[in-house]
């Protein structure tokens, strides 16, 4: 699970937002440790790879330019479990009001 976490190359397969827009126009990194998008539906935005820890946590920097700007970081954190792997997905950062509904 890990290495699909730590690099952009596999994100239009499971991303949700690419998911929804599989037209996105995406733009890689050569290393796949940054990408940037551009989409009708999903706006625009960038995300860059900040740290790694070998099969326990990815960080990143998220900015989204369009529709609105704001800037959060990301965090996914695997964890071994009996059945297979458990991902815990976070992002912290600031959002418009009217974005309510996606927090707790």
């Amino acid at each position: 699970m890990f290495n699909i976490l730590n690099g952009f190359s596999q994100w239009k397969v499971w991303s949700p937002w690419l998911i929804q827009e599989p037209e996105v126009k995406v733009t890689l990194s050569n290393n796949n440790k940054s990408y940037s998008w551009e989409g009708k539906r999903t706006g625009e935005g960038n995300m860059v790879i900040l740290k790694e820890v070998l099969n326990k946590s990815v960080e990143y920097k998220l900015e989204f330019l369009k529709p609105w700007k704001s800037i959060s970081n990301v965090r996914f954190e695997v964890f071994t479990v009996d059945n297979g792997t458990r991902v815990i997905w976070s992002m912290d950062g600031s959002s418009p009001f009217f974005m309510f509904w996606m927090k707790k």
